[in-house]
């Protein structure tokens, strides 16, 4: 097990505003996030900065828009769409652990972090219609998809002997389509009946499953 003792600091700041007009709301906001490992001075001889060390050790900046609107299209119908980007911040363990390992052989069985990674980054983006049926029913139809870029994974290093390192290797996208049909409350009775359906696409579940295929 490895022991190490780092210092990242992290900053965060969101602003949110929300506008309405007659027909129209929208909500908008603005996410920036900073994440500074503190990696000044890397040691050259490590293993993880033989084979990054182009890697870009800076603090790492992120924005992020979020934009949603609702929109009365008619009477009865009324329009959604929401667009946002996302940045999920890796577990520090994926940045800092073994850095100060120069040998190979003693990365059996380990995972050698890699301070150089970049955050994922997820863009998403809804559309839908909510429709009166009457006095008592509803109708909502929404589809959404989301494109998801720099998943972290364990990318194999073909060293003597070889290891597992984490890194930026992965894409995914994920789409789908919801159906409701909504009963208000009338006549002693209200629910709803939600049909779904959608579809992922990506190289793994996780990031460790190839290291845990590697382990057996």
């Amino acid at each position: 097990f490895d022991v190490y003792h780092r210092y990242p600091s992290f900053q965060e700041l969101f602003v949110h505003d929300k506008v309405e007009f007659e027909g129209l709301i929208l909500n908008l906001g603005l996410r920036y996030e900073r994440l500074d490992l503190n990696i000044d001075d890397p040691d050259t001889a490590t293993l993880w900065y033989r084979h990054a060390g182009s890697a870009d050790l800076k603090a790492k900046h992120a924005i992020s828009p979020r934009l949603g609107l609702s929109y009365v299209i008619s009477p009865v119908t009324t329009f959604h769409m929401a667009y946002g980007r996302f940045f999920q911040q890796p577990r520090l363990q994926q940045f800092y652990q073994y850095l100060d390992v120069t040998d190979p052989a003693h990365m059996r069985g380990n995972v050698l972090g890699n301070p150089g990674l970049t955050p994922p980054t997820a863009t998403s983006m809804e559309f839908g219609t909510v429709s009166q049926l009457g006095t008592e029913w509803s109708l909502d139809f929404t589809v959404y998809y989301k494109d998801i870029r720099h998943l972290i994974s364990l990318n194999h290093i073909p060293d003597s002997p070889s290891y597992y390192q984490y890194q930026n290797v992965d894409n995914a996208t994920s789409r789908g389509a919801e159906l409701t049909l909504r009963k208000q409350y009338g006549c002693h009775l209200t629910g709803e009946l939600r049909y779904a359906y959608a579809t992922a696409e990506g190289p793994a579940s996780d990031a460790e499953e190839g290291w845990r295929t590697y382990l057996q």
